[in-house]
């Protein structure tokens, strides 16, 4: 997420969740290409013309439709990629903004959602037929829109979406467990009727900060070096500078190369570093 960017996260997710649906027609497998058009055709079933209202948070969309209607039609008809785009202009031409149509804007939001949601669980259905979860990653939750959080609740306590796993990441030092939880099911009375019906389950995984033993294990393995003993002085300094964050740590190595300090040998086909500079 960045900071208080509406849908941005889960827009990232349905990129990724639309760029695996594609990869099921190029494989050239007849049985991913009968998969895709179970979903192309599922999608259609279930939200057909109200498609375009999603296109703003993920374009893609309209090639998996027009894909999907190139083969059936050999370009005879209008494109989905057209139509689509056209109603979503339409729809967008009298305020040039996402979800604006003649309906207020709690109206447009309460029918964005609507439409979300049914896309989630034509993706679920599909994923369970063929033996498989739908998981959706979100990382930097402490930055998320409430949009986003109100997307998010209406997710996870829908019962039709039941392959459905949610895995958030937040910096737990600018928002608590509590906090998050409190962002994404605001209402007391939905969160406790939610855990009553077990419309779905939370665990906690908190990630301490690094020891020099887990930063050497990871720079052992990065730089692709058996000993320990050699990667131990390195290790040490990292530890020191970044106090075992993960984060931190990827971003001080990063420095280390471009001010190569770390560095590739070619000549040696190794990577090399000196602790004294």
């Amino acid at each position: 997420y960045f900071r208080d960017e509406p849908y941005f996260g889960i827009s990232q997710a349905c990129d990724e969740i639309l760029g695996q649906i594609f990869r099921l027609k190029e494989s050239g497998d007849e049985d991913d290409a009968e998969n895709f058009d179970k979903i192309c055709d599922a999608l259609r079933n279930e939200i057909g013309d109200n498609l375009h209202i999603l296109t703003k948070i993920m374009p893609r969309i309209v090639e998996i439709m027009d894909e999907k209607q190139k083969r059936e039609s050999g370009f005879k008809r209008l494109s989905n990629r057209q139509r689509l785009s056209r109603q979503s202009e339409n729809s967008m031409a009298s305020t040039g903004s996402f979800a604006e149509t003649n309906l207020n804007l709690e109206q447009s939001r309460e029918q964005f959602n609507f439409i979300f949601r049914k896309f989630i669980r034509v993706i679920t259905s599909v994923s369970s037929i063929l033996g498989k979860s739908l998981v959706i990653m979100l990382d930097d939750l402490q930055w998320a829109d409430v949009a986003s959080f109100e997307l998010l609740e209406l997710l996870l306590t829908d019962r039709e979406s039941s392959g459905l796993m949610v895995v958030g990441c937040y910096r737990s030092e600018e928002m608590t467990h509590a906090q998050i939880l409190s962002k994404i099911i605001p209402n007391s009375v939905t969160m406790e009727r939610a855990r009553s019906q077990q419309l779905f389950t939370i665990s906690e995984l908190k990630l301490d900060e690094l020891s020099t033993v887990d930063v050497n294990a990871y720079l052992m393995e990065l730089l692709s070096i058996d000993d320990n003993k050699k990667t131990l002085p390195l290790a040490n300094l990292c530890h020191k500078r970044t106090m075992g964050n993960p984060f931190h740590l990827r971003i001080f190595l990063q420095m280390l190369q471009e001010e190569r300090l770390l560095e590739f040998n070619v000549g040696m086909f190794r990577w090399t570093f000196d602790i004294e500079k």
